[in-house]
């Protein structure tokens, strides 16, 4: 696996295991974050949607989907974007900007893998 598909694997796994937390202990990981637990089937829903967000990942990574690596850097540092206008509109909590440190971070070791590639390919 070379180290870009690695750095996407990688944060299949946190999709993944986030999901799964949304859809099994759902009121665990909203006391993360200082919310209220929730009956309600909207947080399950989410976490559906983050395992299949987590397994297509998995699956892109495992095949060298080159052109969704770049994409996955695109969009996980839209991440910060997007939290800090919710964040700034008042529909989320400040606290909610502690998720993005590791969509960062992951975007970050893709962006550097890809790059590293672009200047060595023969070391991959």
């Amino acid at each position: 696996m070379s180290h870009p598909a690695r750095s996407v694997y990688v944060a299949s796994l946190y999709l993944i295991g986030l999901g799964c937390g949304l859809i099994i202990i759902p009121n665990i990981v909203l006391s993360l974050f200082g919310l209220p637990p929730t009956h309600e089937v909207w947080i399950r829903m989410l976490g559906m949607m983050t395992l299949f967000l987590g397994i297509f990942q998995n699956r892109i990574a495992r095949d060298e989907l080159r052109s969704f690596f770049r994409l996955t850097v695109i969009l996980r540092l839209s991440v910060v974007g997007f939290v800090c206008g919710f964040i700034l509109m008042g529909v989320a909590a400040p606290i909610f900007i502690l998720i993005t440190p590791v969509d960062v971070l992951g975007a970050g070791w893709t962006w550097i893998a890809l790059k590293r590639e672009q200047v060595n390919p023969a070391s991959c």
